[in-house]
């Protein structure tokens, strides 16, 4: 998948051999959308996969941080809709948590450019309308998926629907890194820059060849 897909992605399709095992496996109590979920340890987390459920493609038409947010509020409304009349049917679910995915993804790239209001607009939109977040993120985590972790990780950051927690936060990033989800380069240079500053410099050029703004104007500011 190409930085141009991270960047401006959505959410059009799901890995259908991916969905047919993540079924296979879910527990019969997924239908509890109540049941709350807290994340396991990065080291007990679900084994490093080459298959990530959510596809992201080109983003709707005049994609802007805007429109994309009235498109997965609406994709939301559709969603919960499927739900209401078949409370187990997983694979909505699964886009479900794919879309808090992407619209984690605007919220730290909106974030990156300083355009604070998408980024409160996509926050409140994850609050009131998928307040069920953490619990299906922490699902499709477990089977292997690092965008998953990379929203988990967003939400601890930000204390949405919870509290500010940085070194879980940070535990998820590195998780969602392992797996392979690129969009957390930039949030875990910060966490490793400390202890390691050969590290924390790899991982900004990873965020920067990926099109972070943030990461390409720190790189900058590095070589004025």
């Amino acid at each position: 998948m190409d930085a141009s897909a991270f960047e401006m992605g959505w959410v059009r399709t799901l890995s259908l051999a991916f969905i047919c095992t993540f079924l296979a496996a879910f527990p019969s109590a997924a239908a509890d959308t109540g049941q709350k979920a807290r994340p396991a340890p990065a080291k007990v987390r679900g084994a490093k996969s080459s298959v990530d459920p959510v596809l992201l493609t080109r983003p709707p038409p005049g994609g802007n941080f805007k429109e994309r947010a009235r498109w997965a509020g609406n994709e939301v409304a559709r969603l919960r809709a499927v739900l209401s009349a078949s409370p187990r049917d997983m694979s909505s679910r699964i886009l479900l948590a794919a879309l808090a995915v992407v619209i984690a993804v605007d919220i730290e790239r909106s974030l990156a450019i300083a355009d604070l209001a998408s980024a409160r607009d996509l926050r409140r939109l994850i609050e009131e309308k998928l307040p069920d977040a953490p619990w299906s993120l922490d699902q499709i985590a477990r089977h292997g998926a690092g965008g998953g972790d990379f929203a988990f990780a967003v939400m601890a950051l930000h204390g949405i629907l919870g509290q500010q927690d940085r070194a879980t936060a940070c535990s998820l990033f590195s998780s969602a890194w392992e797996k392979g989800f690129r969009e957390s380069a930039y949030r875990l240079s910060g966490c490793v820059a400390a202890k390691d500053p050969v590290r924390e410099s790899a991982l900004l050029r990873a965020a920067a060849d990926a099109g972070h703004a943030a990461a390409n104007e720190m790189l900058g500011r590095g070589c004025l």
